[in-house]
């Protein structure tokens, strides 16, 4: 047994499995090989075989007599190769079920030590509660029982969520000082908003709230258990008479999709918009959907905090677009003071992401920026301009992401730009976000010249918006130093024509390039034009002087004492002195 349990991290299911099958259609392999690598589980040498009937052994041992001698128990949880096994488990970015049918093996040996940790006292708990976290994602159709047992049993533990951050000094203080619901369910609006929660507040209301949570999940679980009685007879027996069939529906499909916390936001959404179209519009939410949505927000928070790399497997664009069902789900859910503490927690972890991606494709959506408009009508329709409400429309804006988003925001709904009211220090993400890289869109430069003439963005009302136009449209024009966008236009042009001599290029992309040029030429002639003719002298300091965003000037950027030289030398070459 020392031997076998040795051999347990080399014939794991949880590594890097990116082969292709060979197997042809005629013979299909359930995916026990990948190229011209075979499942490790059932490789020769393999010590999960007998193993998994050890543990399963053991297990229903201990369902039918509690007082079996722990050192049945201890002898496998306690070994240091087991230990050291399960940390790399909880460790792995890899999925087992990536192998498909036959990893099944593991995942069974491994819900098997689970449950057996949960009656040995002396094993570790959290460690076990993050593999049983681990394997709700990895098991497939078939292991409904499993799912669901791990679910009712397992993966809402307090105890477990006490061992992992909870049993800290700053948390074990006065209980009815980190009671929450007596002050901030009397705020609302800006004063939320600006009430900071420290984490371990949060995790303590999580803690108090597990067997809401458990029930809230439970139920959203209902159709698994009715799948669920049918896996446990065919995987644990006990009734033979009753199974009708043993074909699997959608084989090898995961049970649970990997952002299974998020799901009852979904479902609430789905909801709501069935209920719109039979006629029946939501126009006060019940207090059952702002309890799911605090419930949700609350257990997804935990995961952020204790168990992050659960989450990997979550791509935030997909986390984004969840908590977008919430807000779309409800005239005022984001008023309620639980669900606005918590909404606030979750998305400035989200923003802390780098990898947040909107192009990339999000299970259940079909198009993002479909579901970005419906976002933007909502806020537009209930927020009253909302501080939390307005950070959530501005994520997408930032300059990492599609200039579409964008697009849909300063074009089709303009009118909306004038409640985007969050102060610049109290942002999610750093304002540089919002203005770097340069944008070179033509047309959305326009929106921006625009919206500033048209005075949907003031600096008063909305200072961020207001800067991102000033920004952007002051750096096309005039550019950063000492030139302006047309003699970088022609700059670029040469360089252009200079690289595309040296590599062959087309004379067809040598026109376009041309056309291109010529294009932001014209456009920036038109704005410098219109500023001349602008009665809003302060508009027209502020492009011709701004000099670079600063968060602390009440503006939002400072300006240069006068006029620079580059911009003036630009105005005087182009017979506009009248704007110095």
């Amino acid at each position: 047994m020392q031997k076998t349990l040795g051999r347990l991290a080399q014939y794991t299911a949880f590594r890097e499995s990116s082969c292709t099958s060979h197997a042809v259609p005629s013979l299909p392999s359930l995916h026990c090989s990948r190229g011209r690598t075979l499942c490790p589980v059932i490789k020769t040498g393999t010590p999960f075989l007998l193993l998994t009937a050890y543990t399963r052994l053991v297990h229903s041992f201990c369902c039918l007599h509690r007082g079996l001698d722990e050192r049945l128990l201890t002898g496998i949880l306690n070994h240091a190769a087991v230990t050291s096994y399960v940390q790399t488990i909880s460790k792995s970015v890899h999925q087992a079920s990536a192998w498909g049918w036959f990893a099944r093996h593991e995942t069974h040996c491994l819900y098997d030590m689970v449950k057996l940790s949960a009656c040995t006292p002396s094993s570790d708990a959290r460690l076990y509660h993050q593999v049983a976290l681990r394997l709700l994602m990895c098991m497939l159709t078939g292991d409904e029982f499993f799912v669901y047992d791990l679910l009712s049993t397992t993966v809402f533990s307090p105890a477990a969520l006490r061992l992992s951050q909870l049993e800290t000094d700053a948390i074990s203080s006065d209980v009815a000082d980190l009671r929450l619901s007596d002050g901030a369910a009397k705020l609302s609006g800006a004063a939320l908003f600006d009430l900071e929660v420290p984490s371990s507040r949060l995790l303590r209301l999580a803690a108090d709230s597990l067997p809401s949570i458990r029930a809230t999940y439970m139920t959203a679980a209902a159709q698994l258990a009715l799948l669920a009685e049918k896996s446990r007879v065919l995987t644990k027996s006990g009734a033979p008479h009753t199974v009708s069939g043993f074909m699997l529906r959608r084989p090898l499909q995961p049970v649970l999709p990997n952002d299974w916390p998020l799901s009852p936001l979904v479902d609430l959404y789905h909801k709501s918009l069935s209920a719109e179209q039979r006629g029946f519009f939501v126009e006060e939410v019940t207090p059952a959907a702002v309890h799911v949505v605090s419930v949700c927000l609350r257990w997804l928070y935990v995961l952020l905090e204790c168990w992050p790399q659960l989450l990997l497997f979550v791509s935030p664009a997909t986390v984004y677009s969840r908590l977008a069902c919430a807000l779309l789900a409800g005239p005022d859910l984001f008023l309620d003071a639980t669900v606005a503490l918590h909404f606030k927690a979750v998305v400035w972890r989200l923003c802390c992401s780098a990898t947040l991606d909107f192009t990339e494709s999000i299970p259940g959506i079909a198009s993002f920026p479909d579901l970005y408009l419906q976002v933007i009508e909502q806020f537009k329709a209930v927020s009253f301009g909302d501080a939390l409400f307005c950070c959530f429309v501005l994520i997408p804006l930032q300059q990492q992401h599609a200039v579409q988003l964008r697009k849909m925001l300063w074009a089709e709904h303009s009118e909306a730009l004038r409640s985007l009211s969050v102060p610049l220090n109290k942002l999610p993400v750093s304002v540089s976000r919002f203005l770097e890289p340069p944008e070179r869109d033509v047309e959305l430069l326009t929106l921006y010249f625009r919206a500033l003439i048209g005075r949907f963005v003031r600096s008063q009302s909305s200072p961020l918006t207001y800067l991102i136009a000033v920004h952007h449209v002051s750096r096309f024009l005039f550019g950063e130093g000492e030139t302006e966008v047309m003699s970088e236009a022609e700059g670029r042009a040469g360089v252009t024509r200079e690289a595309e001599g040296r590599a062959e290029v087309t004379k067809e992309a040598e026109g376009l390039a041309e056309v291109k040029r010529r294009h932001e030429t014209d456009v920036a002639w038109k704005i410098l034009n219109q500023l001349s003719q602008l009665k809003d002298k302060t508009l027209v300091a502020h492009l011709l002087r701004y000099k670079r965003p600063s968060v602390v000037e009440p503006l939002g950027f400072e300006l240069y004492a006068e006029v620079p030289q580059h911009v003036a030398t630009l105005l005087q070459s182009h017979g506009l002195p009248s704007l110095i």
